[in-house]
């Protein structure tokens, strides 16, 4: 529900041109932008283990976009807890100068 009353809103608004169309998926955006997911596994020597996202002083150009965790799938938030034999699906700038 939340957000779905934003373009009813924007064209009521005039803030929306009626010739352009106003909704993307999630695929329209597949070719605006070139990004790689990359996995990283956790192992016990990792300075990350046993911190919060917030606090494992991840680099702010980098994203976690899930993490996998003995065969479930995370959704990851800053309190989640980042243990010994996750694997982080990330991305973003500079992915070739990453280590964790």
């Amino acid at each position: 529900m939340q957000g779905t009353l934003l373009p009813k809103f924007a064209k009521k608004l005039d803030l929306v041109d009626n010739n352009t169309l106003v909704l993307k998926t999630f695929n329209d955006y597949a070719s605006d932008i070139d990004r790689q997911l990359i996995e990283v596994n956790i192992t016990s020597d990792s300075k990350l283990v046993n911190k919060s996202i917030a606090d494992a002083d991840i680099s702010e150009d980098i994203l976690i976009l899930m993490i996998k965790r003995r065969g479930k799938t995370i959704v990851p938030k800053g309190v989640t807890i980042i243990e010994d034999g996750d694997v982080l699906v990330i991305t973003g700038d500079n992915l070739d100068h990453i280590s964790f």
